[in-house]
Parts: structure tokens; sequence; C-alpha cells
């Protein structure tokens, strides 16, 4: 060392320290002085970190679900399915079919999407669920929605309390919802559910039920709906008042005048605010291409053909204020209000139907069913309510009537009467009860209707309405 000048050392030692610091080699990357980590090789280039990838975790009613070999969620209508992403994301969704889904109870945040799929159409359709993350990622969820159940949809019901409405109905998730144009009252919604035991039969549930058995229910033919329902006590001057109440809802009804024709077998219950109720029994016709309505006006339950011309009362028909709904004016009396009448397409037959106020009062309110005038009366069972307040099953033969009653306060009987021909028209049967009690009995190929002899205070008034097995 003491052979070696002192700048030769220096510049040993400066040669030494930079090697240590990895500064040479190589041929001078200077990578160090970028700020940027080099690579693992140690050769000086360098990459941004991975960004983590978008995923999500599908749910269908609270159970984990998996896709299909096409990558799609089979779901049926109603459904709650969930979409959770692996990290907080935006949401994007479209249906594949212009308005096929719509979302009840949606719960839609960063950390979630969650909602019941609800299929308007009555055939598959697909709803896409996107979560998007940032700029780049993105995840998407495609659902197959099985087709709505057929009986969803809107119908027009005619009540005996009076009351017309339009009733809504989603079996796929278990509402419904009758809206009140005339503001009387009787709009409602709620949930409804099947009745235990009695197959076919759902349940409304409703706050306006107080008693110990729920006899506000209803059943399901094609088109048609027959129930019960605690609608405003039109005996009652306050609406804050509900009895169950028979109806008959319908999505068929007919459009086409001519179509209207027929002689039908009419049954009118009647109430008022002072407490009255009476009943009506007559054969009425349309005639004309569906603008000429003549019923029998008589104490005599007479053939329309032989009613005296004293007592026959016509009506013109025409088109009323929106399709199906139909406007009469009395030819008889034209000083008379204009009434409305809807006939309906039950299981291929005409049914008439009436409900309102009585034309000119503004005590009455009246209800009005009319079925096809036929000599066939097979044996049948019918399931249905009454202005009693009851629902129950009814039996019914050329000879005899019963009925199983279920009781609003729980308790339960049968009901009998024999059955008997009458003068008159042959699809109306007059039927008498163990106390003499006089009823009148009519059928059609899927509704049958009981009702009181007017007059009488035992039975003038009441009404049971059913939908036949």
């Amino acid at each position: 060392m003491q052979g070696i000048s002192r700048a030769l050392y220096g510049a040993l030692v400066v040669s030494a320290l930079l090697g240590a610091c990895g500064g040479g080699g190589g041929g001078g990357g200077g990578g160090g002085d970028s700020g940027t980590a080099s690579s693992p090789s140690g050769s000086g280039s360098t990459s941004a970190p991975a960004e983590t990838p978008l995923t999500v975790k599908v749910s269908v009613n609270g159970t984990p679900a998996t896709p299909d070999a096409s990558g799609i969620y089979a779901v049926k209508p109603g459904d709650t399915v969930m979409v959770t992403p692996s990290q907080a994301a935006s949401w994007t969704s479209t249906n594949g079919t212009a308005s096929a889904i719509t979302l009840r109870n949606p719960s839609i945040s960063g950390s979630q999407w969650a909602s019941q799929l609800v299929n308007t159409l009555t055939t598959t359709t697909l709803y896409t669920v996107k979560a998007s993350a940032g700029t780049t990622l993105s995840a998407t969820t495609v659902f197959s929605v099985a087709a709505a159940d057929a009986r969803n949809g809107s119908y027009e019901l005619y009540g005996a309390s009076g009351a017309r409405l339009t009733l809504a109905v989603n079996f796929d998730i278990g509402t419904y919802a009758m809206a009140d144009a005339t503001g009387g009252g009787n709009a409602a919604s709620g949930a409804f559910s099947a009745v235990a035991g009695e197959s076919g039969s759902y349940v409304f549930a409703t706050d306006r039920i107080t008693s110990a058995t729920n006899t506000a229910r209803f059943r399901v033919a094609g088109d048609t709906i027959v129930g019960a329902f605690p609608f405003v006590d039109s005996r009652q001057t306050s609406s804050n008042v509900h009895s169950v109440r028979p109806f008959v809802a319908s999505r068929a009804l007919i459009t086409e005048q001519a179509s209207l024709d027929g002689t039908y077998n009419r049954f009118v219950v009647t109430t008022a605010t002072d407490g009255s109720t009476n009943s009506g029994i007559s054969q009425m016709q349309i005639t004309g291409g569906g603008t000429l309505m003549t019923f029998c006006a008589n104490m005599t339950i007479y053939l329309i053909g032989n009613c005296p011309a004293g007592s026959q009362v016509q009506y013109s028909i025409s088109a009323g204020s929106r399709p199906g709904l139909w406007a009469r004016q009395s030819l008889t009396d034209p000083s008379e209000p204009i009434g409305g009448l809807a006939v309906a397409r039950i299981n291929g037959q005409n049914v008439y139907l009436s409900a309102g106020r009585s034309p000119g009062s503004t005590t009455n309110s009246g209800f009005q069913i009319g079925l096809p005038e036929t000599g066939y009366w097979p044996t049948t069972v019918a399931r249905g309510g009454s202005t009693e307040g009851t629902w129950g099953t009814s039996t019914v033969t050329a000879t005899s009537y019963s009925r199983a009653v279920l009781w609003p306060d729980a308790t339960a009987n049968i009901q009998t009467a024999t059955v008997g021909m009458m003068g008159g028209p042959l699809g109306i049967r007059v039927g008498r009860t163990p106390a003499n009690a006089p009823y009148f009995l009519m059928q059609s190929s899927k509704l049958f209707a009981m009702i009181g002899a007017r007059d009488v205070p035992a039975t003038a008034g009441y009404l049971q309405l059913g939908l036949i097995d």
C-alpha cells in the first residue's frame, strides 16, 4: 500500500463503493433513479400493479345460485334475487323485452343489488344486471325469468254492495289491488294466500276483517274471479263501515255490441242507507244487435215473451266510457238517469252484470246478474260468498240444495232446501228451506246464484254467488 499513490487509492475506494451500491455493470441502466420498482429479474424493467378483478355472487330467495352452461340464472316470477359485488359498484339494469320485468321491493346500494323480479308477460324473458367499478371493471348477471302466471291481470269487479271496481291480482307475488274510480272508499290493496284445506280458494289479507274467521275469499276460473270482500257497507252513510259481500269479476267483457244479444234470467239486490234491502227476479232480453234491452217488471216471473205489455220496460244501449262498458237509457221513462251494464263471456256463455247507485237515487245501491236462459240443470258444486258475510260450498241437484256454511264467528253449519220447477223461465228454480222460507236459484255453465224472494222480510236482499267446480 505504501507504493500506491494517494490519488490512485482514492479512485479504488470510489470504485468499490459504487459496486456495492449496484450502480454499475450491465451497461449502466440507471434504473434506481426512476422511482419505480425494478423487475424481479433485476433487469431494470417495470410494470403497474395488477387491478383487482370485479366478481359477483348471486343468490335467489336467500340461497346461493348457480348459472347454467350459458352463464344464465333461471328464476321464477316473483323470486327475490341478490347480486353481491366483490367491491363497491354502481349498477345498470335492462329488460330483454321492453317493460317486461318490473321490480318489487328493490334494495340497491354499492354493496348489493336486490329485488323481486315480476314478469308481466306470459312468456319467458331476460333481465340483465350489470355491476361497474371505476372505468374499466364490470360484471354482468343475466336472469331468465319464467312466464308470468296466466291468471295475473286486471278484472272488472261487480259487487253485491253496488261497488264497481278494477281488481288487479298477481299470483306470482300474492298481491291484490282494488281501484275505486268513484271515490266511494272501496280502494284497497294487500296480500292474499291459499286457503288451507280448500284447494283453489284464496283469502284476502285486509285490516277491514276483525272477525274470528276471514270469509273474504275468492276462486278463479279462466278470465273470471268469484269471491267476497269487505266493501263499504251501502246500508250505512259512513264509508268507514265495511261488510263482506259477494262479487263477480271478469277480464273478458264483450266489446262487440251485436254479441250482447241474448235472453237472461236476472237477479237484482238493492240496499239503502236506511238499512232496508230487497230482491228482484225477472227475465230480460237484449235484441237488435245489442241496441235494445227489455225486462219484465211484474211480481209474476214471466217468460219475456209472455210478459204483459204494460209490464215491459225498455232501454236503449249505446257505447259507454270505454270498451266493454255500455250505457243504458230508459225508453219507458226518459227522465231516468243513464245507467251502465256489461256482459262478460264466462266459460263460453254470456253473463249480464251491473252495479252502482240505482238510477236517480242517492240512497239506494244495486247489483244485477243475469245468466242465460236454459232448461239444462245438472248437479253442481259451487263455492263462494253471500250477503250474510259467509263463505260456503253449495251442492245443487234437480230436487235439493245443501250448503256447508262457514260464518265469520268461526261457527259452521249446513243449510238445506228442496228445489223444484216453477212456471215461467226454465233456468230459474224455486227453493224452500225447512222453515218454508222462499228462495230462487239459477246457474250457468260456471256460475251459481241464489236470491231471497222479494218483499219477504226473512229473505229479501239475500244473495249468494258461487263458482262451479
